[in-house]
């Protein structure tokens, strides 16, 4: 958001009642050689120091989160999302961290049920697709319950994930599935797929019917169409889901 526009909101005194939402990007990147093209004395010179810092300062970034940009366990998907909304964010959660989780999808759910906004049946003649994110308006107005009831689930280029309360199912292309506790363990150093087998059979199923639903191609057919190479360190990628912050 521009300082003009802010300052055009504090003007007519709107600020207050406008719903700002900031998204940081999703993880370090980890694309080039070990070392980037990082210059450590230009370290906080905006468009100095190369735009590359590779995999040893992005796993000095992610810390202690597992993996970077373009795959999809902690490092390469969490992110904070601030909200400035004076006048429709309950007063007691001000200036505070709310530790409910989401992604982005949310974001355009949340904009449309503030605007009071519905979404089109059709466009341009095709039927637009339902979505699959969740308003996070009752959460801002103090809400204290969790206000998904259903998995998230998530597919980029063959890497697969299913979040649900506390549980995240995570898988990298080709490989089997992956089960954490993120409540506990957010650094997911400790795999339970061996322990919990009922959990993993119920978020994987869940995934399957979620694949079937919205037509997540298997990226053995799929990477056809990719703009990314079939091999190298782009071949496992990820997507974003975020922890929310108000």
């Amino acid at each position: 958001m521009s300082a003009g526009l802010l300052a055009h909101l504090r003007e007519t005194a709107e600020l207050d009642n406008t719903l700002i939402l900031f998204l940081s990007d999703n993880g370090a990147e980890a694309e080039s050689p070990p070392l980037g093209d990082f210059q450590i004395e230009n370290l906080g010179q905006y468009g100095k120091g190369g735009n590359k810092y590779g995999r040893a300062w992005a796993t000095f970034s992610n810390t202690p989160f597992r993996e970077y940009k373009h795959f999809i366990h902690q490092g390469g998907i969490q992110t904070p999302l601030i909200v400035h909304w004076p006048a429709g964010i309950d007063a007691g959660l001000h200036n505070r961290i709310v530790n409910h989780y989401g992604f982005v999808p949310d974001l355009v759910e949340t904009c449309l049920d503030v605007a009071g906004a519905v979404r089109p049946a059709n466009m341009k003649g095709r039927p637009v697709p339902a979505s699959d994110g969740i308003s996070l308006k009752s959460l801002l107005a103090g809400k204290d319950a969790p206000i998904r009831t259903q998995p998230i689930c998530v597919e980029h280029e063959g890497n697969r994930m299913v979040r649900d309360g506390q549980w995240k199912l995570v898988g990298f292309f080709g490989e089997p599935w992956e089960l954490y506790d993120v409540e506990a363990d957010r650094s997911e150093a400790h795999d339970l797929a061996a322990q919990e087998p009922e959990q993993v059979r119920r978020l994987a199923q869940a995934y399957d019917q979620w694949a079937a639903r919205v037509g997540a191609l298997p990226w053995t057919l799929a990477s056809h169409y990719s703009v990314y190479p079939k091999s190298g360190p782009l071949a496992a990628s990820s997507t974003t889901s975020m922890a929310i912050r108000v």
